[in-house]
């Protein structure tokens, strides 16, 4: 698509009427390159398990993956000749390594990846899912996948292990990008034998749950997951980050607009902007239905100069949000928000899409069963960084010793990372808890850390260490508009 046509149809997205276009597609993997699927089944003793594998493979290669592109790591599938097009691995942890591994090094940027992980499940480490010498816990499985956060690979995760509950929340919180789902709350058991059958002929008849003619994957899941809610009275987990807006997704995007929609306006250098994202990701899990999310990431987005001249925006300031209504000119507002605040936003520039209350309960239900209002008022911590601590069980004492600046989140990965308060608190004011672990895992000091142009995040400066690339060339007025992985590019590609 070309500039003038793309002005064009951003300029129609403001003006035009609203048409659907009953199109029966999945739009999960729209725009990407190449479409990946891991299948992980820990235990292959099991034959219901093993049918959940069957079951989810051929579901997948019939809705259009290449079976080239099928991992699966199972091992009783090994030799058997109706997976001889897929790339078998066996159970333990090693192989679980090696298969991940062997994924990393065939995607890419522009490639997505969806995530099947069945079998027992362990309540260790607030939930892990068995293999054959081992239960790899959440923090464990991040650290396995960590290199689809360092391509910026978006993912879609589907758990149905015993207490996978707590795996959609970490990821998303984790900064992972995509979807991610399971059939029940954190500390809970599954019975996947019921809701199995039922999410996989949902993705197979292509269930439109919200009728707007376009299929989602996650639409298999909130159609299984009611009728499996009436069957069981369990309670499902969906996590979504704020996906891209570029020209792949911008017609899907124009045909929506019945739905009023928020764009972050950001950039990967914007320390502010990494600290709003975990509250707009909450905005989309409790706005599911009634508003759309999307970001322009300025540095990266090669489109976002002209979407935003489209809609006669100019941007004084990161982070900013433009809450868009159809025919409307979009508000635009910069600076921090948090959850409550955009809440806030929404209903002024909306209307009361969900009611305050319903807000309230629904946070304290899912994710805080205990609240304690107090504990809030009298402390530096909001209601979201309560429970990012109770999540790991950090108490507020030991939450305390760690530097004001970080918020629950930040903190609750720094102790998951083992990073000590003293230490974390020697790290340049710009950097995020999770970017502090990143750099503390690269084994960055922050003496040279701080060497870096201030637009690189923690993550950004450990991947430039461990790709040997120096501060002095890194920080080169030539590479000022470039991404970390385009001047890994730009520099890999000189010395050739």
């Amino acid at each position: 698509m070309n500039i003038s046509k793309l002005l064009f149809c951003v300029s129609i997205f403001f003006i035009s009427s609203h048409l659907y276009a009953q199109k029966q597609e999945f739009v999960d993997f729209k725009g990407y390159e190449k479409s990946y699927v891991v299948i992980i089944n820990g235990d292959d003793n099991e034959e219901g398990h093993r049918n959940n594998v069957i079951r989810a493979k051929e579901t997948l290669e019939e809705i259009g993956f290449l079976s080239e592109r099928i991992v699966i790591i199972d091992a009783y599938f090994k030799d058997k000749k109706e997976f001889e097009n897929n790339k078998v691995f066996c159970n333990s942890r090693a192989c679980l390594k090696e298969a991940l591994d062997t994924v990393n090094n065939l995607v890419t940027s522009k490639d997505s990846i969806f995530y099947y992980i069945t079998g027992h499940g362990g309540k260790e480490d607030d939930g892990c899912f068995v293999v054959s010498d081992g239960c790899v816990s959440i923090n464990d499985f991040i650290l396995l996948v960590s290199f689809m956060k360092e391509k910026k690979i978006r993912g879609i995760f589907m758990f149905d292990h015993c207490y996978s509950g707590i795996f959609p929340h970490r990821l998303i919180d984790a900064g992972f990008d995509g979807q991610a789902m399971a059939p029940v709350v954190e500390g809970k058991e599954s019975q996947c034998q019921f809701f199995i059958p039922i999410f996989f002929d949902a993705l197979k008849s292509k269930v439109d749950f919200d009728n707007d003619g376009y299929i989602r994957i996650a639409e298999a899941f909130r159609f299984a997951m009611e009728r499996y809610k009436k069957e069981t009275g369990q309670e499902g987990v969906i996590r979504e980050s704020i996906p891209e807006l570029h020209e792949e997704n911008l017609i899907f995007v124009q045909e929506k607009t019945s739905k009023p929609f928020i764009i972050e306006i950001t950039a990967t250098w914007c320390s502010w902007c990494e600290k709003m994202e975990p509250e707009l990701n909450r905005i989309r899990t409790l706005y599911f239905d009634a508003v759309e999310i999307y970001k322009l990431t300025t540095d990266t987005n090669h489109q976002a100069k002209e979407i935003l001249k489209a809609m006669n925006i100019e941007v004084e300031g990161l982070p900013t949000l433009l809450f868009v209504k159809r025919l409307k000119k979009p508000a635009v507002y910069s600076g921090y928000k948090d959850t409550h605040e955009i809440a806030a936003l929404i209903e002024k520039e909306f209307g009361k899409l969900i009611d305050s209350q319903t807000i309230n309960e629904e946070i304290r239900r899912v994710y805080l069963p205990e609240y304690k209002g107090k504990e809030i008022a009298n402390g530096r911590f909001t209601i979201w960084d309560i429970i990012e601590l109770k999540k790991q069980n950090i108490t507020i004492e030991v939450a305390k010793t760690y530097d004001q600046r970080f918020s629950g989140s930040d903190i609750a990965y720094l102790v998951a990372m083992k990073v000590s308060p003293k230490i974390a608190k020697t790290y340049d004011q710009r950097f995020s808890g999770d970017g502090i672990a990143r750099l503390v895992k690269a084994k960055v000091s922050p003496k040279v850390a701080k060497t870096y142009d201030q637009r690189f995040s923690g993550y950004g400066i450990a991947y430039l260490v461990e790709s040997k690339v120096s501060p002095e060339v890194a920080n080169k007025n030539d590479y000022k508009d470039l991404s970390v992985r385009e001047i890994i590019r730009a520099i890999n590609k000189s010395q050739k």
